[in-house]
């Protein structure tokens, strides 16, 4: 996890000392906290097949950036927070070729509900020879330690309908942190 920095409260006559410039309520601390906040990117690289109307979490295999350990093998469809505060999240669902039915993603926070607000996108399906894309809006969403995340894939087919992972065209999902 790492330590959210809190800035100092200075007195008077107080003198500057390296521990006090260096210490955890120190400038250099801060610094390099903002300078690499948590941050997690994950994606899946093979196909996941995706059951008709209903909603699937994708399973993610690969970390392209994880550095506060919120994506783990154990729950492969999960980005869980270490520290808390607003994170910027974002994801994307590439699905086969299909022209039927529609396509939709959703960021979901902690399992429940349909989607976080503002993080659903919905699209018709294309011509049954060109792979759809949906992306799911950039949006703000507040965690607490043990909160977490789930892309989440819907589509209306008929029948299963799998998710792209060719052409570097990847289901994935990120989020980072941009403030407490």
């Amino acid at each position: 996890m790492a330590t959210i920095p809190v800035p100092r409260t200075w007195v008077p006559n107080e003198c500057v000392t390296d521990v006090i410039m260096n210490g955890s309520t120190g400038i250099r601390d801060a610094l390099n906290f903002l300078l690499s906040p948590p941050t997690v990117q994950v994606r899946r690289t093979t196909a996941q097949s995706i059951p008709n109307t209903t909603a699937t979490a994708i399973s993610f295999d690969a970390e392209d950036s994880d550095n506060d350990g919120m994506h783990s093998a154990g729950s492969p469809t999960r980005l869980t927070c270490v520290t808390p505060g607003t994170y910027l999240v974002s994801g994307l669902i590439p699905y086969v070729a299909n022209a039927t039915g529609g396509r939709e993603v959703r960021i979901v926070k902690n399992g429940v509900g349909l989607a976080v607000n503002g993080g659903r996108t919905l699209g018709p399906a294309p011509s049954g020879t060109i792979d759809s894309v949906i992306l799911a809006p950039v949006i703000e969403v507040p965690l607490l330690v043990g909160d977490f995340l789930e892309l989440t894939a819907v589509q209306t087919s008929g029948g299963a309908l799998n998710t792209t992972a060719t052409n570097a065209v990847f289901p994935f999902m990120r989020a980072a942190w941009v403030r407490p």
